[in-house]
Order: structure tokens, then sequence, then C-alpha cells
């Protein structure tokens, strides 16, 4: 899945008055930076190496996320559920 494919994915569910369901995808090593996730459900994503500097999380759903080795700086994360999610070596 690409970059492009996240934000088409994103804005659809937007348009349509839906919760940007991205549970359970498999994006490790994405850019994602500056996409703003807001409200989204990553569930059980593996986001292991991805780039969220500047990614908007606020009241993202993260349960069970692998946010390993995340590049997070300025990611906007209030409110955002972390329950059981994997944030070993973060920065």
């Amino acid at each position: 899945m690409e970059r492009e494919d996240i934000i088409q994915i994103v804005k659809s569910a937007r348009l349509a008055g839906e919760v940007p369901d991205l549970s359970d995808r498999d994006l490790s090593g994405q850019d994602l930076s500056h996409i703003d996730l807001r409200g989204a459900n990553l569930s059980g994503a593996n986001l292991s190496g991805a780039n969220l500097s500047g990614a908007n999380l606020l009241r993202a759903n993260l349960s069970g996320a692998d946010l390993t080795h995340i590049d997070a700086f300025k990611t906007r994360w209030q409110g955002a559920n972390l329950d059981r999610a994997n944030l070993a070596g973060v920065s």
C-alpha cells in the first residue's frame, strides 16, 4: 500500500461520514508524515519503522498497533488509544 492509497482511504471515509479504517493493515516503513489520521482506526496495524512526523493522530485508535521504531517528531497524540500498542524505540 502506497502513501497515496492511504490518503485516498482516509479521504473517502471522511466524505462518506465514516471513520477511516486502516485496522490490521501492514503499513510498516510507510511515509505517513503530515497525514491527518485523526479519529482513524489503526488498531492492530503494523506501523513499525513508519514516518509519522507531523501526523495528526488525535483520538485515533492505535490499540494493539506495532509502533516500534517509528519517527514521531511533532506527531499529535492527544486522546489516542494506545492500549497494548508496542512503542519500543519510538523517536
